[in-house]
């Protein structure tokens, strides 16, 4: 898979909410098994709507509807470390999702 389209959230102008474009078709449960092997744990979900949790404090949002995850970065995190610490996870969230398996075509 290439590397996820992370980018920061227009939401946010001190760069804790990044935006992260997940592979189309994806199922749900998925999410939840690839999202596991990034140290991500499901905490709830609510109406399709996913949360997910990191050890270090951050956290991902994903809502399948749309196909894209909000990574929720730790306040503490140093600001010059925001944007690599982003890439880097966003990165790892995009490897670590199964695609969806191809139509044939």
């Amino acid at each position: 898979m290439a590397p996820a389209s992370v980018r920061p959230d227009p939401g946010c102008s001190r760069d804790l909410l990044w935006r992260i474009d997940l592979p189309a078709g994806c199922e749900p449960r998925a999410y939840a098994r690839g999202l596991s092997a990034c140290d991500l744990t499901l905490d709830r979900a609510v109406g399709g709507v996913l949360f997910f949790s990191h050890p270090e404090g951050h956290q991902v949002v994903v809502v399948p509807r749309t196909g894209r995850a909000q990574l929720r970065l730790d306040g503490l995190v140093p600001r010059p470390a925001r944007r690599t610490l982003a890439e880097r996870l966003g990165t790892a969230i995009a490897r670590a999702l199964p695609r969806p398996p191809s139509s044939g075509r």
